[in-house]
């Protein structure tokens, strides 16, 4: 019975991980896709390919450092309901921390990744091009 109980949790998880990469590599996508023009306007002003990847990539993670103190609050806050409940939860503040570090490590890499390819194809676009349609 546990071991079918472990199987459920990690089915449930791994279903969950692959929504949440698909939901944050398409917002990601979509959001760079619609700035082509000011990654055109910023090449034509004099702006390198690490200085869009820099402001890029800082926005994304920015927004998620913003997140993150309120997920890891929801987090202790679900652990205290937890262990109230008498469900068996690792309730160790340092256990806690610990994936709460891992999921910002994975969700930064999404980012990273939901921002990279269509920035990549962005700026390869001539600027006249792609300012014609603005």
């Amino acid at each position: 019975e546990e071991v079918t109980m472990i199987r459920n949790f990690l089915i449930i998880m791994a279903f969950l991980l692959i929504c949440i990469f698909l939901g944050l590599l398409g917002t990601f996508w979509f959001r760079t896709q619609q700035r082509t023009g000011e990654i055109a306007i910023r090449k034509v002003c004099g702006s390198s390919s690490s200085d869009i990847f820099r402001r890029l990539f800082g926005e994304g993670l920015l927004l998620l450092a913003i997140v993150t103190p309120v997920a890891v609050a929801g987090d202790f806050a679900l652990v205290r309901f937890l262990r109230e409940t008498d469900t068996p939860v690792t309730s160790d503040p340092l256990n806690v921390l610990a994936m709460a570090a891992a999921t910002f490590c994975l969700l930064s890499l999404m980012i990273i990744l939901g921002i990279l390819f269509p920035a990549i194809r962005a700026m390869r676009i001539n600027p006249a091009l792609a300012l014609k349609d603005e």
